[in-house]
């Protein structure tokens, strides 16, 4: 969940991580448009398998 600039990351409705973007490297900020699934610095190899997005409600 984002509320900009406060970032909250939930695994199976357990909250796991939470941090701010304010003041962060522009190409590294999550306040909107995307869809965050790694965050980590370039040239970092991250594969992913049967990723689905699905409307919530």
């Amino acid at each position: 969940m984002v509320e900009d600039p406060h970032v909250s990351v939930y695994l199976n409705d357990v909250l796991i991580n939470e941090f701010d973007t304010e003041g962060a490297d522009p190409e590294r900020d999550l306040s909107s448009g995307r869809v965050g699934l790694q965050n980590h610095h370039t040239g970092s190899d991250v594969w992913f398998r049967d990723v689905q997005v699905m409307p919530l409600g």
